[in-house]
C-alpha cells in the first residue's frame, strides 16, 4: 500500500479551495488505488474539520 503525504496551509480568506479539490482527487487515490493518505495541516479549524470529516489522518504542523 502507497502512503501519501498532502501538505498545506488553508486559512478562510485563502486556500480553501485548494482542500476541496484537493480532497476530490484524494478520495480517487484511496478507492481507486487503495493508497493510504494523510495530511499535514497548518489550516483553520474549518480546514482541518473538512478533511476529517472525509475519514482522512491530519497531522497538526
Amino acid at each position: 500500500m502507497t502512503n501519501i503525504l498532502f501538505h498545506y496551509n488553508a486559512f478562510p480568506k485563502i486556500g480553501m479551495d485548494y482542500i476541496t479539490r484537493c480532497l476530490a482527487l484524494v478520495d480517487d487515490l484511496h478507492e481507486v488505488h487503495s493508497c493510504r493518505i494523510f495530511f499535514a495541516v497548518r489550516t483553520g479549524p474549518l480546514g482541518i474539520k473538512m478533511v476529517e470529516k472525509k475519514g482522512y489522518q491530519v497531522l497538526k504542523a
